[in-house]
């Protein structure tokens, strides 16, 4: 047939995109679930790293503690009556010396030195729990209409929100034209947007290239 079309239009793809760690990546709607699971992965091994750390300085402490051989409301010898539980103390071993202080403040003091010799562990950030959106990309695809059938063109994926690719379309014309088509006529489609102005602008959705090759 001596006539065909060229059509090239706007097409809709819908994409998953994941927000973890303040970052966003998109993935395909088979691969969601699977991206999710790795991201909540990594959030637990982040916890348990955590946790593993905390519970080291914890167990350090306790240890240390344990080795000060705390012991709490001593008495000196040999002492009685009213003077005895004034003069209590608590008794223990600090780096190989022993300590004496007032009773009832020994445990405190030692918990306090041990914070400073075994500081808390630097934590990492856990990141929120990642989350899903479903996001929408625009791009333009071409087709040959000719001889009642409609074949997809080799066309780079480009994304597009708004006009329409003029250089990409032109290139397809004069490769259409160095094979002896010539263009007969040129029809448009438009439609309307969700944006701010789109109840007052219509987008270009569709363009028509009518081409005749002489027999």
């Amino acid at each position: 047939m001596p006539y065909a079309y060229l059509a090239f239009g706007r097409a809709i793809e819908e994409k998953k995109v994941v927000t973890f760690d303040g970052e966003e990546f998109e993935v395909s709607p088979s691969e969601l679930d699977r991206r999710l699971e790795e991201c909540e992965e990594e959030r637990r091994r982040i916890e348990q790293r955590n946790l593993r750390a905390t519970e080291a300085v914890h167990k350090a402490r306790d240890s240390w503690l344990t080795s000060c051989e705390l012991r709490e409301r001593q008495y000196p010898e040999r002492l009685v009556g009213p003077k005895r539980a004034e003069l209590s103390y608590d008794s223990f071993t600090l780096d190989g010396v022993p300590q004496k202080c007032a009773a009832g403040h020994g445990r405190a003091y030692l918990e306090k030195v041990a914070e400073e010799k075994f500081p808390d562990a630097v934590m990492e950030k856990v990141p929120a729990r990642p989350k899903s959106r479903v996001a929408y990309g625009v791009y333009w695809k071409a087709n040959l209409i000719q001889d009642g059938e409609s074949q997809e063109l080799a066309w780079p994926f480009l994304t597009m929100d708004h006009g329409a690719p003029l250089q990409w379309i032109t290139q397809v014309l004069n490769e259409y034209e160095e094979q002896g088509w010539s263009l007969v006529q040129v029809t448009e489609d438009h439609g309307l947007y969700r944006r701010e102005d789109g109840l007052n602008e219509a987008y270009l959705n569709r363009i028509r290239y009518l081409l005749h090759r002489a027999p």
